[in-house]
């Protein structure tokens, strides 16, 4: 005989019912999860500029930059886009003026702000513009390297040329 201990209107065990309700729900939640992310646009029709700043250099450090040359992401190695210019501009730093309690901003000679803009081929998507497995985002530190250099910066400018 069937013990209907535990069961619904004697027929549907409520541990069943829990069972099914769970999977049901793990089921939703993968399907969320691993649906794929719309694009805007593909790879090879959507040209980002971003710039690229490497603080606290020696002034020369410019001539290390080439316009032209390929930069590459120095953690992982791959390209990240074509230099297309670079700028310098003089380096600032803050330092404490004890003689009238405050703090000043003063130029640090031989020290130089180089700002290097790069051209590349992105995917734009819903959560990220990358180009190729680098995700480009204004305020993120990114390591860069040429044949000619190796340097750590922030990006300060993105932008999409239409």
């Amino acid at each position: 005989m069937i013990d209907k201990k535990f069961r619904l209107f004697g027929k549907l065990s409520v541990m069943d019912i829990l069972m099914v309700t769970a999977v049901a729900a793990l089921a939703y939640v993968g399907v969320q999860f691993s649906a794929p992310v719309s694009v805007e646009a593909s790879p090879s029709d959507t040209t980002i500029i971003y710039t690229v700043e490497l603080t606290n250099k020696r002034s020369e450090f410019i001539n290390n930059v080439i316009v032209g040359e390929p930069l590459f992401d120095s953690i992982r190695g791959f390209e990240i886009g074509r230099i297309i210019s670079v700028d310098s501009r003089p380096f600032y730093a803050d330092a404490p003026d004890f003689e009238n309690n405050v703090i000043r901003r003063g130029e640090v000679e031989g020290f130089s702000f180089i700002y290097i803009e790069v051209e590349a081929q992105a995917q734009i998507t819903e959560r990220a513009t990358s180009v190729g497995n680098f995700d480009v985002m204004v305020g993120m530190e990114v390591f860069v390297r040429t044949r000619d250099f190796a340097s750590a910066g922030f990006v300060v400018t993105l932008e999409r040329v239409e």
